[in-house]
């Protein structure tokens, strides 16, 4: 990682970055070893990459996280009003607006990925 990419994200130091990254991939592992459709469903993943995912080991997973860690991106970084209207809605608890902000997020994701 360059240092241009130690300060990603406004400061956050590049470590929050690896323990997310290898977060997530332990989370996927464990999705796509229980049940395929549900790791498929999470993480927009195929068939294929999810029996790729599920058969990571532990060191190999910990050496993806740490190696790659700085490919993080936020998804729609670029639509901060996404986010706002997400953490509003989730802050006053209204239902209907969090579901409204999901069914806009899944077609972005569908639209986007």
């Amino acid at each position: 990682m360059s240092s241009a990419d130690s300060t990603l994200y406004s400061g956050v130091p590049p470590r929050h970055f690896e323990d997310l990254a290898l977060d997530t991939l332990f989370f996927a592992r464990q999705s796509a070893r229980e049940d395929v459709n549900v790791a498929k469903a999470m993480f927009a993943m195929t068939a294929g990459v999810a029996g790729l995912i599920a058969s990571l080991s532990l060191p190999q997973i910990r050496a993806i996280a740490s190696t790659n860690s700085s490919e993080l991106r936020v998804r729609w970084d670029r639509d901060p009003e996404l986010w706002r209207d997400l953490l509003v809605a989730c802050r006053a608890g209204e239902s209907q607006a969090l579901a409204a902000i999901r069914r806009q997020a899944k077609l972005l994701f569908l639209t986007q990925a």
